[in-house]
């Protein structure tokens, strides 16, 4: 049997139907990336937590609502992970798992990556309230398009 890789968007797509459910968790930035980040760890999915600058291109640098100072993950193809953009920003706010594009309305700017960023899941599961440890594996495309061991990168690598 061969497996192919999973597109980009394809791994995007089940990534963002897999981290739907936090969504609704009642946490800022900074609180929904600590959660996605232990997530992550725990499936061996590589990312780099972030944190600078979102910027509304619309609003002129001179407006208060302009530039917000934000964290989010980028992924290792270059994809963003982001579900509180909209909570200062509003439903055109980018959210869920997506490419940034260059003309995009709001930019990530001066992305600084945070090391040290990850909490024990005990930690982040009671800032969260809900017990992280249960939540589930992510999809299949999403493993072999994201495999942190670089042991899945050839088309004819299963047996």
């Amino acid at each position: 049997m061969i497996l192919q890789l999973a597109t980009p968007f394809v791994a995007h797509s089940a990534i963002a139907r897999w981290l739907h459910p936090l969504d609704s968790l009642p946490l800022e930035c900074d609180g929904m990336t600590h959660v996605i980040a232990v997530i992550l760890n725990r499936t061996g999915i590589s990312y780099t937590v972030f944190k600078r600058v979102l910027h509304d291109t619309s609003l002129p640098l001179t407006d208060s609502r302009a530039c917000i100072v934000h964290f989010w993950i980028g992924l290792p193809d270059g994809a963003v992970v982001d579900y509180r953009a909209r909570m200062w920003f509003g439903l055109d706010a980018p959210h869920g798992v997506f490419t940034p594009s260059v003309g995009s309305r709001y930019q990530y700017k001066a992305a600084v990556p945070q090391s040290n960023f990850t909490l024990p899941i005990s930690l982040v599961s009671a800032i969260a309230g809900t017990d992280l440890s249960n939540f589930p594996i992510p999809p299949i495309e999403a493993m072999f398009h994201y495999d942190n061991a670089n042991t899945m990168r050839s088309a004819d690598a299963v047996h």
